[in-house]
């Protein structure tokens, strides 16, 4: 009778002991050191997997729209894609988008798809390379045919609007001029979209960096403008040389920093980085730049006519 009579006491006492170990292991662990890393690392976890998922998505083969010299090595070799990637909208009453770019410049042409949804856009795509023909690196030839192809291209694609978006490095400025000779020559509208912030360390980083707690993060928390190189210097000089072609330039920079620092959150949204990594827009921060750009009369100008 009295094993009977203790069992329930000592099953609610070994209860009680493993909720109580539970509990000081909780707390222990939020009180080591690494758990505030983990903590800001989470935030990248889910931007960082859903951008990754919309690059497969749109892959490189021009099925979505996108052909990638990281594919094709050449433009002459990626003229079938582009063939493939244009089809679709021929003939079509709204306006055809022709985009040159690096990784940057694929994220404007989804954050363009986000804006103009009646836009058709296509895009020519290299990684690391703003759209001119030159060598950033000894190893590396961006664009390599582009002055041989880029006017074959234009009569294949017949775009309304050609559109050049990059990271824009300070080196790929000059070379930049040659393309738009020849788009000058071609006579069609041109934009360029400029460069965007692209710091020393990732967004996360920098943030642990701030001094800032976890828990004590507020969506209006700005990043000191410690970039990998001269943003705001490459934002003038394409600027300058725009202006002499009278190009527009959409400034990226003034949108995402101003004195304070540069935006880590997008507005209005509980903790939504504005960049994945140290350069790339989460698909919140494409949707935040996309309703900036809806706002942007030379913009929707540009995006909405046709080519007589």
């Amino acid at each position: 009778t009295m094993v009977i009579f203790l069992a329930p006491l000592l099953a609610l006492a070994s209860a009680w002991g493993v909720n109580r170990q539970t509990s000081f292991i909780t707390e222990a662990r939020e009180n080591l050191p690494f758990h505030e890393t983990r903590m800001f690392d989470s935030l990248a976890e889910g931007p960082r997997t859903e951008y990754l998922a919309q690059m497969d998505i749109i892959h490189t083969d021009g099925q979505h729209g996108l052909c990638s010299l990281d594919q094709f090595s050449t433009i002459k070799d990626s003229r079938p894609c582009l063939e493939l990637a244009t089809q679709e909208f021929v003939g079509a009453a709204t306006p055809l988008v022709l985009i040159l770019g690096d990784s940057h410049g694929r994220d404007m042409f989804q954050t363009l798809g986000y804006a103009f949804t009646d836009a058709n856009l296509v895009m020519l795509h290299q990684s690391s390379c703003a759209p001119a023909g030159y060598s950033p690196w000894a190893t590396r030839n961006c664009f390599p045919d582009l002055q041989d192809e880029l006017p074959a291209v234009l009569a294949d694609v017949q775009p309304d609007l050609v559109v050049l978006a990059a990271h824009w490095p300070l080196t790929s400025i000059a070379p930049t001029q040659q393309t738009l000779d020849i788009l000058s020559k071609w006579g069609g509208a041109i934009a360029i979209i400029g460069p965007a912030p692209e710091f020393e360390s990732s967004t996360v980083s920098i943030l642990q960096g701030l001094g800032v707690s976890y828990a004590d993060l507020t969506p209006d928390v700005r990043l000191p403008a410690r970039f990998a190189f001269d943003v705001f210097a490459a934002r003038d000089a394409l600027a300058d040389m725009a202006k002499d072609d009278d190009i527009y330039v959409y400034d990226r920079l003034s949108v995402l920093c101003n004195p304070d620092g540069c935006l880590a959150f997008v507005p209005d949204r509980d903790l939504a980085l504005m960049n994945w990594d140290n350069q790339h827009l989460t698909p919140a921060g494409m949707q935040f730049l996309a309703a900036d750009m809806q706002t942007n009369q030379e913009l929707l100008d540009l995006m909405s006519a046709k080519r007589p």
